[in-house]
């Protein structure tokens, strides 16, 4: 039992987050940061639109290893809650203005516009590449 515990972390600790993470359920990074171009604010931002700012905004600039929770509505906004990590742990929660898309996280100091989001990954491409650990984490990371 000990061997089978041992083999697993240290699995994963060789293949790394963003090898798992890159292959999300529904796709991947670069689904979602193209997804993300289709989002208009001038009606409106809906619940499906939410998740998708929510998730392209994860991956640019929170972490390439972890996942936010669905939007759910909360007055004025959409909240998304983040999961960091391999285990799930909560993170502070992504809070997307119904109205305008824009981006606030944590202490709510820091905002992001729709627009700057989108310029952010207008760019991200995840290349691949050889060995067990993926382009996942390097790629996300280089546009913080």
């Amino acid at each position: 039992m000990r061997n089978i515990i041992a083999f697993t972390l240290i699995l994963l600790v060789l293949t790394g987050c963003g090898a798992t993470s890159l292959n999300t359920i529904g796709g991947t990074y670069q689904d979602d940061f193209d997804a993300l171009k289709t989002v208009e604010a001038s009606d409106g931002i809906n619940q499906s639109e939410a998740y998708t700012i929510a998730k392209a905004f994860f991956w640019s600039k929170i972490s390439g290893c972890g996942f936010p929770d669905d939007s759910v509505s909360q007055n004025s906004f959409w909240v998304s809650k983040t999961r960091i990590g391999y285990a799930g742990v909560p993170g502070e929660s992504i809070y997307i203005n119904k109205e305008t898309g824009t981006i606030t996280w944590g202490d709510k100091t820091k905002t992001v516009t729709l627009e700057e989001l989108k310029k952010t990954n207008s760019n991200f491409r995840v290349e691949p590449t050889s060995g067990p650990a993926g382009a996942g984490p390097s790629a996300a990371h280089a546009n913080r």
